[in-house]
């Protein structure tokens, strides 16, 4: 597996641009995207720089930008581990650059931090992202659960306090391996909870059940109705997994039910699944399939000799809406608990940062 390190990414990201646009490659790539073109080569710099530069928390940035935590897994395959990639955590590049691109920010969350700084950490940031992945949750035959999977419970029982106590909407997302973490959550770490339905390398469609989407829902709210008709309609939405949610499952379980509101399903192999819900009362949302993967200046062009991880996806100025409005949504969440969750000591600040903690990144098969 090749990889690279993130400031080495963003370099290297940043050149193959620049060579594109001097006609160094063949193909060519699109810039007709969410953002203006010039912005292009911004962008990448800017996410270069919250990478490498230290946060100035005490010039209160976070008083306008909400701060993300997105939780770290072990590395979930030993095919992963390199005599030059060998780390105690990891996260995919795109992780990072999805919640950077509607204007938040992020720092990991470790899986494995101190009752006491994982509890610093959650009252300073404004929300927790659990991103896509393969790391054991919950033993399928005894029902024992991981070290990450103790920590998300710790995060999510965090979230439910402030809320029943405090009444602060503080987020939790989840996408893919994060959204059967949410339901797990919910479903009282039932092992029942997921269903095998494997789908790898495929764009697809949804199936909306709610009426007015972008009206009557916090996830899809910043989502044109045009484009929500596109999600509809045409095979956009890209999905890798061996496991899903079946509608079934919360016929079974009233707890998921109650928790979660189904926002949207798919169909595969006669089993219909749901990939899209919002918390009923939480202020907790996520998707079965990868938006945050399919953003072509961020992952890659079609036919691009510079990335082959983008097979099955359809990565066009469509699916950069998409990835660009859910991002928006995640700005959206994190900007309701501004007030109340904010770094207040510098030092243990840049303690938490990207680049003062050991994480391996790759943005190649994901």
């Amino acid at each position: 597996m090749k990889t690279y390190s993130a400031s080495l990414f963003a370099a290297t990201l940043a050149a193959t641009f620049a060579q594109s646009w001097a006609g160094e490659h063949e193909w060519k790539p699109q810039l007709d995207q969410v953002y203006a073109p010039e912005k292009v080569m911004e962008m990448i710099f800017d996410t270069w720089n919250k990478y490498e530069a230290n946060l100035d928390f005490d010039q209160g940035f976070q008083k306008t930008q909400p701060v993300w935590g997105i939780a770290t897994t072990p590395l979930f395959n030993d095919l992963m581990r390199t005599n030059s990639f060998d780390y105690p955590h990891f996260s995919w590049e795109t992780n990072v650059n999805f919640v950077h691109y509607a204007g938040s920010w992020a720092v990991p969350v470790k899986y494995d931090l101190s009752d006491e700084d994982l509890e610093e950490l959650l009252g300073s940031v404004n929300g927790v992202f659990f991103a896509g992945g393969a790391t054991p949750l919950v033993d399928m035959e005894t029902g024992e659960t991981s070290l990450f999977y103790r920590t998300a419970q710790r995060i999510w029982n965090y979230m439910k306090k402030q809320k029943d106590e405090k009444g602060i909407d503080w987020p939790i997302f989840g996408i893919c391996q994060g959204f059967e973490v949410i339901h797990y959550l919910a479903n009282d770490d039932d092992k029942k909870t997921l269903s095998q339905n494997t789908i790898y390398l495929d764009s697809r469609p949804m199936s909306v059940k709610v009426a007015d989407l972008h009206l009557n829902s916090e996830l899809f709210a910043p989502f044109p109705e045009d484009l929500l008709k596109q999600m509809r309609e045409e095979p956009l939405l890209y999905h890798a997994h061996d496991w899903v949610i079946a509608v079934d499952t919360y016929e079974k379980r009233r707890q998921l039910r109650d928790f979660f509101k189904i926002l949207a399903t798919d169909t595969h192999d006669d089993l219909e699944f749901v990939i899209a819900v919002e918390g009923n009362h939480y202020p907790v949302t996520g998707v079965m399939f990868h938006p945050e993967t399919q953003n072509r200046v961020i992952v890659g062009f079609p036919e691009s000799p510079a990335d082959v991880s983008i097979k099955g996806k359809v990565n066009n100025k469509v699916t950069d809406q998409i990835n660009y409005y859910f991002s928006e949504h995640l700005l959206r969440q994190g900007l309701k608990s501004l007030s109340t969750h904010r770094f207040k000591q510098p030092e243990f600040g840049a303690r938490m940062e990207w680049m003062n903690s050991s994480i391996g990144f790759t943005k190649f098969g994901q």
